[in-house]
């Protein structure tokens, strides 16, 4: 419910941007929107969850994301990208532990995502 939410308020913002040449741009923000938020719910530290994920993206967000951090202003590159989750090296079956190990201890240290890795599409040797 909450990223259903966020997406949708996200997505009213987006289509104020207005005028005909902003239509092209409010549209890639858009799909860049919805990408963003399901990726940050695939990668969110949830009890119960044993298995790994695959979150296809139209854009590289975790690049874009890394290269925001360091204060570079950039569009996402538009190159679809497969992002998998290790939901595997953490698994809380317990909603106990989890909010001890994540919401409390996760919380001195930022640490309420899990680890993730890109899968390169292309065929090895055809590059």
């Amino acid at each position: 419910t909450f990223y259903a939410e966020a997406e949708a308020l996200l997505l009213r913002l987006v289509s104020r941007c207005g005028g005909d040449a902003a239509v092209a741009v409010a549209v890639a923000v858009a799909v860049a929107v919805s990408d963003a938020v399901r990726l940050n719910a695939a990668l969110l530290k949830r009890p119960f969850a044993d298995t790994d994920a695959t979150v296809e993206t139209t854009y590289d967000l975790l690049a874009f994301y890394r290269e925001f951090k360091t204060g570079k202003a950039v569009m996402p590159a538009a190159a679809p990208t497969i992002n998998h989750i290790n939901r595997t090296s953490q698994v809380w079956p317990d909603f106990q532990d989890w909010c001890r190990e994540v919401v409390w201890w996760g919380n001195k240290k930022g640490a309420y995502l899990y680890t993730n890795w890109q899968i390169d599409p292309r065929l090895s040797g055809h590059h």
